[in-house]
């Protein structure tokens, strides 16, 4: 229960700076890209839950703003 919670807000976090990122239009690099990547297999391992969705959402946004 405590690392969902945990995984929650690290992803409600990471989609706040994208969002961000993307308003600014800005760009991210590969690492942070990978990192995003890692977080959503890391939710995928828990299951399919709320934090899986914004963690996809995060990988999909992450891609938009990709350099």
């Amino acid at each position: 229960m405590l690392s969902s919670l945990c995984f929650l807000v690290v992803n409600s976090t990471l989609l706040l700076m994208l969002l961000k990122i993307n308003n600014k239009k800005e760009y991210i690099d590969l690492m942070f890209l990978i990192c995003l990547l890692f977080t959503f297999l890391g939710n995928l391992c828990l299951g399919i839950s709320v934090n899986t969705i914004i963690s996809l959402i995060n990988v999909g946004l992450g891609i938009k703003v990709f350099k």
